[in-house]
């Protein structure tokens, strides 16, 4: 177990005038555990959590956000399962909220928002191979339930959360 945090004071137009500040607290938890003695694997459980404060002086008072303060919260958490054969599969779920602020989160096509809420969640699935102890091929599915805010229409232009689903190929390396 363990915990994080930042603070941190940006300038959103170049490398003076207002600021905006952000306050992130976070905790975040791994468990691991050999299952039998007859070496049937390893089984690893990771959880984070991040609370974010936004006080956005600068952007408020520049017309880009409805609110001057906001907050975000962030939570992960996955199970997976590694074989003695270096095969592994992990199933984890993602979620982010916050406060709603309709021009912090802007409608608009694709990464727009029509509600005016950072909302996401879904769900990562990911099948693993690692042929050396430094190597790691993955193919991993990312299924979206609710993107910014919806299920449906999420942008304003017909756009549903399922459409951003992505697969993606990776190699990890390790030297």
């Amino acid at each position: 177990m363990g915990t994080y945090g930042l603070a941190a004071r940006l300038y959103p137009t170049g490398v003076t005038g207002p600021t905006d500040r952000f306050t992130d607290v976070g905790g975040d938890l791994q468990y691991e555990r050999h299952a039998g003695t007859k070496g049937l694997g390893t089984f690893v459980v990771h959880a984070s959590y991040m609370h974010e404060r936004q006080k956005l002086d600068a952007t408020f008072g520049g017309g880009g956000a409805a609110n001057a303060k906001n907050t975000l919260n962030t939570f992960r958490a996955d199970a997976a399962w590694l074989t003695p054969t270096r095969w592994g599969g992990t199933v984890g779920v993602f979620s982010t909220s916050g406060t709603a602020d309709t021009l912090l989160y802007a409608p608009g096509a694709v990464t727009g928002n029509a509600t005016g809420k950072p909302n996401s969640n879904g769900v990562i699935a990911e099948l693993q191979f690692m042929p050396w102890i430094n190597t790691r091929f993955s193919l991993q599915y990312v299924a979206y339930q609710k993107f910014n805010g919806g299920t449906s229409n999420y942008d304003g232009s017909g756009r549903s959360a399922s459409d951003n689903n992505t697969v993606y190929v990776l190699v990890w390396l390790m030297f």
